[in-house]
């Protein structure tokens, strides 16, 4: 309760000393895993935390299970990115660098001022504390398309996290994330951004399968014509193994395999950076999302990896684990909102019908 309280009076006076303390009392100890050298099966995996009876806004992960999923991740991503700080969100920076694994933490940025503010201290407290596993940091997720700010307020929130840690003397990279098409309609944007992340998705694009990789390839090719010497990430990517048609986009688990078999290949040879949507599937999406959304992850609730898509990339079966539904443990403090709760302004990988 005392962090929690903490970061309560963080959200009141905005004071990033106070957001330091706060995170120093959320830290748990650090086992100093060395950086791992071996090629990843995946250069990157967006990582939704919430397990079967956890959801934003409702019971956060406790810390063991947080750990246990992220060296499942380690296993077949050579980095992970998230979408908040919220609950114990704020301890997968500083579990990531307990098992050495590479981590682009993300600022929830969802139109409220206060809860904006702290996500955005906490983001840059987050980047000056774990620079050994942090050199990026992501200042909003699709924020322009769904319009929780115009564009010249998301500019200034990332100015003003640059402006921070350049003063802190980190050149952590600073970026944001948003689908190919409000990059090319919000140019401007673009001044303002160590690295471009794009998203990509075929599905939601209404594009069949056999068509998904070419697709995909060509949105990434149209942000790098606009993007000039700023790197371009590709930042979300997959393909649902369930739900409803979109377009000419069937859902299913071999469509899904094809996707990731003939797109794969193809970012490896285009040297792509890139973060695959997503480890796991995650429930508490059927709210947000309907049907489809809680049918992204390469690998089930359960932690098993989908036998067609183990087909298509054997390799993944590293990552297998079990990850049993939450029951009866008791809850941890989540920072601001009492125990296990968090801030229903933040989310994991895709909260909410954003397409």
């Amino acid at each position: 309760m005392i962090a929690a309280e903490m970061i309560r009076t963080t959200r009141r006076s905005a004071s990033a000393l106070l957001v330091a303390t706060a995170l120093a009392a959320l830290a748990v100890p650090s086992l100093a895993v060395p950086l791992r050298a071996q090629q990843p099966v995946l250069a990157g995996v967006c990582f939704g935390p919430f397990r079967d009876g956890e959801e934003p806004g409702g019971r956060s992960p406790l810390p063991s299970a947080l750990r246990a999923d992220l060296d499942a991740a380690r296993r077949v991503a050579g980095r992970i990115r998230t979408y908040g700080l919220g609950g114990t969100g704020l301890l997968i920076p500083q579990l990531c660098a307990d098992v050495g694994l590479p981590c682009w933490p993300g600022a929830w940025i969802g139109g409220d001022r206060a809860a904006d503010d702290l996500e955005c201290e906490l983001l840059e407290q987050v980047a000056r504390r774990f620079s050994r596993v942090v050199d990026t940091v992501l200042v909003g997720n699709e924020v322009l398309l769904r319009g929780d700010l115009d564009e010249s307020s998301l500019r200034r929130r990332i100015r003003s996290v640059r402006t921070a840690l350049r003063d802190a003397g980190r050149e952590t990279r600073v970026g944001t994330a948003e689908p190919w098409r409000v990059w090319l309609e919000h140019r401007d944007l673009l001044e303002d951004v160590d690295v471009v992340v794009v998203h990509v998705h075929p599905y939601w694009d209404g594009v069949a399968v056999e068509n998904a990789a070419r697709h995909t390839l060509e949105r990434l090719a149209a942000v790098r014509a606009i993007a000039g010497s700023t790197e371009v990430v590709l930042g979300e990517f997959g393909w649902p193994t369930s739900g409803g048609v979109q377009g000419a986009a069937v859902p299913g688990e071999a469509n899904a395999a094809r996707y990731f078999r003939e797109l794969l290949p193809a970012l490896a040879e285009h040297r792509a950076p890139y973060f695959a949507f997503e480890m796991w599937d995650e429930a508490w999406k059927a709210g947000a999302e309907g049907a489809v959304g809680p049918h992204w992850g390469l690998f089930r609730r359960d932690g098993s990896l989908k036998p067609e898509l183990g087909a298509a990339l054997p390799r993944l079966a590293k990552g297998a684990s079990e990850r049993p539904p939450r029951r009866t443990e008791p809850d941890v403090p989540a920072p601001g909102t009492g125990a296990g709760r968090a801030p229903a302004v933040i989310d994991s990988a895709r909260g909410g019908p954003t397409r």
